[in-house]
């Protein structure tokens, strides 16, 4: 066990096993280590909690109502469903909702297949159909991440500013409420 406020270290994963005999289990120690020390796994990993909770507050601050009903209903979708919900509001564009779904779509492929790369035809794929892959020929393993990396950007810089342009909206709103009351 880490200590408390320290990361925990994952590079001798082969130690928690070492009470279990040869033969009774079908994880590869070597792969199971990989999957802890991957960068390139956990940004795809994470990225995505990161996004769910930015589409999120997006959602959370257009909706008129702000109870357990809304609250309810957003954790119970997906970042794609989120980002289609946002897309139908006009709160975010095609080419947003297009990599968000992408970006989605990447994550489930690391999430689901231990060894998950960025090398992999499905993977490329899906980093093919990126907006920020626009003007290139081609996508190759080798660029791939570079790729992805770059859609992250649009994506966070896009959704942040989708997020101010809904709470400019909402103070303006309240405003004008305030004046209707007034006069």
């Amino acid at each position: 066990m880490a200590a408390k406020g320290s990361k925990p270290d994952y590079t001798n994963i082969a130690s928690y096993f070492t009470d279990i005999p040869e033969g009774s289990m079908t994880i590869n120690i070597g792969r199971l280590e990989k999957l802890f020390t991957d960068e390139m796994r956990v940004e795809a990993l994470n990225w995505d909690t990161l996004f769910n909770d930015l589409l999120k507050d997006l959602l959370t601050t257009h909706f008129v109502k702000r109870d357990k009903e809304v609250e309810t209903l957003l954790q119970k979708i997906n970042i794609a469903k989120k980002a289609r919900l946002a897309y139908a509001l006009g709160l975010i564009d095609r080419t947003s909702l297009n990599d968000f779904v992408r970006i989605k779509n990447i994550r489930n492929k690391f999430a689901h297949k231990l060894d998950a790369n960025f090398a992999d035809a499905d993977i490329c794929k899906e980093c093919k159909g990126l907006s920020t892959t626009k003007d290139q020929k081609t996508v190759t393993a080798k660029n791939a991440y570079k790729f992805y990396i770059s859609a992250l950007k649009v994506c966070l810089t896009r959704g942040t500013e989708a997020l101010k342009q809904e709470v400019n909206r909402q103070a303006t709103l309240l405003k004008m409420k305030k004046k209707t009351k007034k006069g």
